[in-house]
């Protein structure tokens, strides 16, 4: 394995500024906001134990639709991604849930959670105030076996108790800037963004990848972070304190 390959296992996250240029940002910003237009986006709000879920999103089912020159966007965040990790990659087998498109208006956040996936990526399209992503990067014990949820969701409830990320954790906090593209363990790096200060909204592409073929959909998780309206029951998750989202 290349030694950038093995650096970024090792540590869990890899950033790249400038991935796209302020023009290029500008662009996709201003096709969003075109879809927006003629679309109503509802605020998805869910209670946490030490920070909430509240967000709109545009979900894969829609990603072309808004963006589009959304395909070659994806190509060119897969091919430095694998180069990255060292690994073939493919989007991950739900449709909804492989590319969002997340919007958090100011006060807007998002829970502490890991997500079902091998590799994430972040690319923020615009600098806000406040909006960092704050990360615990290859920070999960994992429970071998089929289906240990019981005891996966009661470990990652212990590593989400502040005196324990303190003891064991090394966090790292990002603010988002125009263009950055954020790489990470999805499934073994606890992460979460702090809420959003000032008046401007902060809007970012979330793009899961996994090796091929692995298999990633989950409906009820899907529901927990999709449709507004009272939550619904996270059943077949892939453990999570919070959320469990991609």
């Amino acid at each position: 394995m290349f030694a950038t390959a093995k650096r970024y296992w090792k540590t869990g996250i890899d950033v790249v500024p400038e991935f796209l240029s302020r023009s290029e940002c500008a662009a996709l910003s201003s096709n969003i906001q075109q879809y927006r237009h003629s679309h109503h986006l509802s605020v998805v709000q869910r209670r946490g134990p030490v920070r909430p879920l509240q967000y709109a999103v545009i979900d894969g089912a829609s990603f072309d639709a808004v963006l589009s020159n959304g395909s070659d966007l994806v190509a060119q965040v897969q091919a430095q991604l694998e180069g990255t990790c060292g690994y073939t990659l493919a989007l991950i087998d739900d449709l909804q849930a492989a590319r969002n498109i997340n919007i958090m208006a100011p006060g807007g956040q998002y829970q502490w959670h890991y997500d079902r996936n091998l590799v994430t990526a972040v690319v923020y399209l615009n600098s806000v105030d406040g909006g960092q992503t704050e990360f615990y990067p290859n920070y999960r014990l994992r429970v071998p076996g089929e289906h240990p949820l019981a005891v996966q969701q009661a470990l990652d409830q212990w590593l989400l108790a502040r005196p324990i990320r303190n003891l064991l954790g090394s966090r790292l906090a990002i603010a988002p800037t125009t263009g950055t593209l954020v790489a990470f363990r999805g499934n073994r790096t606890l992460h979460s963004v702090r809420p959003v200060e000032g008046n401007k909204e902060r809007i970012s592409l979330v793009l899961a990848f996994d090796r091929p073929r692995a298999r990633r959909t989950r409906a009820s998780l899907n529901a927990y972070l999709y449709e507004p309206g009272p939550s619904p029951d996270v059943a077949d998750a892939d453990s999570v304190p919070d959320t469990a989202a991609a």
